[in-house]
């Protein structure tokens, strides 16, 4: 026997039925599936980013419908105002009518009040013009039983500087008795019961309203005839009849009597204890 030779059959086998594709169709598959996978998440991917868009579009959407509501709501609020708004001007259109209508009869009352107070002052000042003089003696609050005197016998006549002296005593006789006489608006005058047309007469000098000097100041004398130095205003002072008498020429001036001294008879600036006084009537 020779050498051994090998026998290949010429008949079809069982491997011949299948057909197996060739290395690089299995790589091109193999691709292929890869990027479908990949598709796959990109898609799974857009679809949650869908989802998620959806839901904030949806809450974007509700947020909007509130906002709406709530705008309806604030125009809804805005006309109400503008209807009160209204209401309320008409009601104060109405309530100013009303005020300046009352307004326009306080004023004509007052109008009218102010004439009936004309015609009474000028009644009582003609009334007070015709009056029997009073007769008064002037005494001090101060000092007990201090009176006002006055000296006029040789006041004859008128006298720039005045003349005579008015000072202080300590009874009542007829040179402490005044005939009080009554002037338009609440001034009188002191006319000396023993001395015909002889008048107290004050003269500040220099003394000024709301000075004070503890010795008093400027001048009270006696003058012949009643001029504008010889008036006075009364004003009460207590309230117990304590009055204080005030210069008309020289306002904020007061009669001041000092009982320590007998020519005592001055102005004072200032209203104090020594600036009151009672009038006392005299038969």
């Amino acid at each position: 026997m020779g050498g051994r030779t090998s026998y290949m059959p010429t008949e079809r086998t069982v491997v011949d039925e299948f057909e197996f594709p060739n290395t690089s169709d299995r790589a091109s598959v193999q691709e292929l599936q890869e990027a479908l996978a990949n598709a796959e998440k990109e898609l799974g991917a857009k679809e949650d980013r869908i989802y998620e868009l959806t839901n904030r579009i949806q809450e974007l959407e509700r947020l909007r419908a509130g906002d709406h509501k709530a705008l309806e709501d604030q125009k809804s609020k805005i006309q109400e105002l503008e209807k009160v708004k209204a209401r309320d001007h008409k009601a104060l259109e109405e309530q100013t009518s009303q005020l300046q209508s009352k307004l326009d009869k306080l004023a004509a009352k007052h109008r009218q009040s102010l004439n009936e107070v004309t015609e009474l002052k000028n009644y009582k000042d003609t009334i007070s013009s015709t009056l029997v003089p009073t007769r008064v003696a002037i005494r001090s609050v101060a000092f007990e039983n201090r009176y006002v005197s006055m000296k006029g016998a040789r006041v004859k006549t008128f006298s720039e500087g005045g003349g005579g002296t008015v000072n202080v005593q300590t009874a009542v006789h007829e040179r402490e008795i005044f005939e009080l006489e009554r002037h338009p608006d609440d001034v009188v005058a002191f006319r000396g019961s023993c001395f015909p047309n002889v008048y107290i007469r004050a003269d500040a000098c220099g003394l000024g309203p709301g000075d004070f000097s503890w010795a008093g100041g400027g001048k009270v004398n006696c003058q012949y005839s009643c001029g504008e130095r010889e008036k006075f205003r009364i004003h009460r002072a207590g309230d117990q009849g304590e009055v204080a008498i005030e210069s008309v020429a020289f306002p904020g001036r007061y009669l001041r009597l000092d009982g320590l001294m007998q020519d005592a008879i001055t102005l004072q600036g200032k209203l104090n204890w020594w600036e009151k006084f009672y009038l006392i009537f005299a038969p």
